[in-house]
């Protein structure tokens, strides 16, 4: 039983990886219940996630802010970091492309040559020396 003018105390803890859910404990049951936020419209969102979007607000000298401002900031951050990624993606696939055809060509025309001439020279000097004493034979029936 409360009497007016008294203070009562309750604990409210809030799931870090979405804000739309709180847990209060009742000291009866001693039990925690899940609330859900009161606005259903409102991003999933992480508690950093809700720093992150209360710094973009206060960086961009944005004062007087309320819940849609920050759904919106919140929004706006999510579209930035999508369009790095994309953009991050492209750059990586134009650095890694393949070489184009002309690219490779000239270079088969020019360095398998060289090599290949000095494999052949080294490979004919080996099998000289090993065949250089045979004598053939010849057989009669």
């Amino acid at each position: 039983m409360t009497f007016w003018g008294s203070i009562l105390k309750f604990k409210v803890k809030r799931d870090p990886l979405s804000i739309q859910k709180l847990y209060f404990f009742d000291p009866e049951l001693k039990e925690y219940f899940e609330l859900n936020y009161r606005k259903l419209y409102a991003p999933d969102m992480t508690i950093w996630d809700l720093y992150a979007a209360k710094r973009y607000l206060k960086e961009h000298s944005i004062k007087d802010t309320n819940e849609d401002d920050l759904f919106d900031a919140y929004e706006r951050l999510a579209h930035i970091e999508k369009q790095a990624k994309e953009k991050t993606v492209k750059h990586k696939m134009r650095k890694g492309k393949a070489p184009k055809m002309t690219e490779i060509k000239s270079k088969l025309k020019t360095e398998p040559e060289v090599v290949k001439e000095k494999e052949t020279k080294q490979a004919d000097n080996v099998f000289d020396d090993l065949f250089e004493n045979i004598e053939t034979f010849s057989i009669k029936e």
